[in-house]
């Protein structure tokens, strides 16, 4: 799947495969983690099947869950290019598998084709415009409109690579939280775009029909 969709896709194929070469798949169950905040450096991440939720730290408040990356998103770039800790974390929500890329295997790939650091730049130039579009999301004033825009933005429908079923692996109370939201605001409109077969409200999740 990874070589047909995202950031991998993109590379030119000799390039692709000596990154395959260097690359090891990992499985995660629910819950599982794939690297916190403050962690050490550690390498790249490329989601090959389910669901990972991220987490920053860049504020004043608490680490929550703040977005959903869906198969075809590669992630953890920062170490990569140099940061000394993780700046994010990272964990499954449902099982899931992905490509484990190291910085050793990285680096050993630059040294063959040098120009694979322009291409790490334009991944974390991807994942700026991932942030961005979230924060325009965040923006818009009416309550349902905000509130269905975050909802497509969580349920991979802007990534170009539609997840099939397309599920926000949040609770509404979650989801409350990242929308600035009342609980019971996003309840009460949840209920209206279910009766009206835009969504399935779930225990844990909301899928998007």
């Amino acid at each position: 799947f990874l070589e047909k969709t995202g950031w991998l896709s993109e590379l030119p194929p000799p390039l692709r495969a000596a990154l395959l070469d260097v690359a090891w798949l990992k499985r995660y169950d629910a819950g599982d983690r794939v690297y916190g905040l403050g962690d050490p450096p550690g390498g790249l991440y490329g989601l090959e099947a389910g669901c990972l939720a991220l987490e920053a730290a860049q504020s004043d408040s608490p680490p929550q869950k703040g977005f959903l990356i869906h198969p075809g998103t590669w992630i953890g770039e920062g170490p990569v290019a140099g940061l000394d800790a993780r700046i994010t974390g990272a964990w499954a929500t449902r099982p899931s598998k992905a490509l484990s890329i190291e910085i050793a295997g990285f680096r050993r790939v630059a040294a063959r084709f040098p120009d694979l650091w322009r291409h790490l730049v334009l991944l974390a130039l991807q994942n700026n415009m991932r942030a961005i579009g979230l924060a325009q999301d965040l923006m818009l004033r009416g309550s349902r409109q905000r509130l269905a825009a975050l909802l497509a933005r969580l349920g991979g429908l802007r990534d170009g690579h539609r997840p099939v079923p397309a599920v926000v692996d949040a609770t509404q109370g979650e989801i409350a939280a990242i929308a600035n939201l009342s609980r019971g605001v996003v309840s009460r409109l949840l209920l209206e775009m279910e009766q009206e077969g835009l969504v399935r409200i779930r225990r844990a999740s909301v899928e998007i029909l």
